[in-house]
């Protein structure tokens, strides 16, 4: 096929100044069933974005090797919210597939690949965004938080922004797994003191502008956040891109009411090289909460492609703590009137119509793994419209979206006894490591680290190993405990050196 009737793309090991307009860079052969393979991959792909390289693969599970059917689920875990899933087989010891090691492991890799079909309208609107503004899809903090100096540093190098509403901080290495692979993940920045964000999965809510550690990761768990204030479009789970391709008469937009946000959503045919020459549809959608009052625009879609269908069905997902008192709902300058269901069978059945879902789930096929995935969310759904000659608006009252924070900080208690002996551990400080340890206080819940001026939470034992430094550096430490009765102050300063030479981590 000549011409722009088929979108060339070519995968290659490396490439120079222009491989990104029509290739992918892989990273080349890497061993599965090893730590150190997902490890150093993180900070890969960090690079190829800053590097102009949005598109970005490497083999799961390792080219060699394997056998690890708990690292295998943690390469497709982190993978999921990547821009290419690549197998390459033939070499490893076992073939290299998601179905390869049978029972929960199957289970976890089907679910996240059917997690990256249903997140695919979102992941193909970043992608647009790196074509069209040279934002990658996997970002560096600091490209979306440019002004905080520690997004410049090595403290960041495990965890990325999945364009600009997903944090993801992969599970890279064995932390304190037990035999089935269920574990916790330390040192997870959040950003911004005044930004919620929400466990994707659970729907618990975090403050950001701490360091968050001991976040529990059992194996069927990537930890992943959304931000408060995003929106997601979305999709059915779908087997091939056959299968995404027909869902082109309908639209599912997932909310996390919060402040004034938006996003826009990029269509194209999927298949040729004519978005070049501006043969795209793209929708821009908006949400304001004001108190309890949400208000959601999707404006008239703009342009569009050879098979764009402008009758949709458009359903919207918000996230809720309580059932709404009033909906209003205009396509254009039409007033449409809702009916009330009772079920998702209802809802799934019918038509300009809403229900308030206590069991929403954000991957139904992680079910089994956790009882307690439920979230609630108000489902809209309004019948087929052209999305082209009518806008779209949709007023809520009584949205619910007041946050409990898991990691909100207790006020300070003079009662309660600062933590003493806060020392550096000699044996276990490296030139990139630093650890230190301290008295235990009776009655604790956690403990608290503040390392040059910022703040480690979620501490569960008297001691911590502060990791990526740099030899021959000096930090600050000060501790405090957190119990029941409130937060301790700050212990004394303290500045604490890593080694100068490096010794056996070369």
């Amino acid at each position: 096929i000549k011409g722009d009737q088929l979108r060339p793309f070519i995968l290659t090991l490396d490439g120079w100044v222009g491989t990104q307009n029509t290739g992918a860079v892989w990273t080349g052969d890497e061993v599965g069933g090893e730590w150190e393979y997902i490890r150093f991959q993180i900070p890969t792909y960090i690079g190829e974005g800053l590097s102009g390289q949005p598109n970005v693969a490497s083999d799961m599970d390792g080219i060699f090797g394997g056998e690890h059917p708990i690292i295998n689920t943690r390469d497709y875990q982190w993978k999921t919210y990547t821009p290419i899933e690549l197998n390459m087989d033939g070499w490893g010891k076992n073939p290299k597939n998601p179905f390869v090691f049978g029972g929960i492991t199957t289970k976890l890799n089907r679910a996240y690949l059917k997690q990256k079909s249903m997140m695919l309208p979102y992941s193909y609107s970043i992608a647009a965004q790196a074509s069209f503004e040279s934002k990658p899809m996997i970002r560096a903090m600091f490209l979306e938080y440019p002004e905080v100096p520690e997004y410049y540093t090595n403290l960041v190098r495990y965890q990325y922004l999945w364009g600009p509403n997903f944090l993801v901080a992969p599970i890279y290495q064995d932390t304190a797994s037990d035999k089935d692979g269920n574990d916790v993940r330390n040192e997870i920045y959040l950003p911004d003191t005044e930004q919620i964000w929400i466990d994707y999965y659970t729907g618990q809510e975090y403050q950001g502008g701490q360091v968050i550690n001991n976040f529990d990761a059992p194996l069927w768990k990537l930890p992943v956040f959304v931000k408060a204030g995003a929106i997601i479009p979305m999709a059915p789970a779908t087997n091939t891109p056959r299968d995404y391709l027909e869902l082109k008469k309908q639209r599912q937009i997932v909310f996390y009411p919060a402040g004034d946000t938006n996003f826009t959503l990029y269509e194209d045919d999927g298949i040729s090289a004519k978005y070049q020459k501006g043969e795209y549809a793209q929708t821009r959608i908006a949400s304001q909460l004001a108190d309890n009052n949400l208000t959601i625009k999707l404006e008239r879609t703009q342009g569009g492609y050879e098979g764009f269908d402008p009758e949709k069905v458009t359903e919207l997902d918000i996230r809720t703590k309580k059932a709404p008192v009033a909906i209003e709902v205009k396509v254009g300058n039409n007033e449409i009137k809702l009916t009330e269901v009772n079920s998702i069978e209802e809802f799934e059945k019918q038509a300009n119509c809403f229900y308030f879902d206590q069991h929403y789930l954000t991957n139904p096929y992680l079910k089994e793994f956790d009882p307690r995935l439920e979230q609630s969310f108000l489902r809209i759904k309004i019948g087929q419209t052209d999305v082209v000659q009518t806008d779209l608006a949709v007023n809520i009252t009584g949205v619910d979206a007041t946050s409990v924070a898991v990691n909100k900080i207790p006020a300070v208690n003079d009662t309660v006894a600062i933590p003493v002996e806060l020392k550096q551990e000699e044996a276990k400080t490296t030139a990139t490591a630093i650890t230190v340890l301290w008295e235990p206080v009776l009655g604790s819940e956690s403990y608290q680290l503040k390392i040059d001026h910022l703040l480690y939470t979620g501490i569960k034992e008297p001691q911590f190993t502060l990791n990526s430094l740099k030899p021959d550096t000096l930090h600050e430490f000060q501790v405090r405990v957190v119990t029941e009765k409130g937060v301790s102050a700050w212990s004394p300063k303290v500045n604490f050196k890593t080694k100068i030479q490096v010794e056996k981590e070369k």
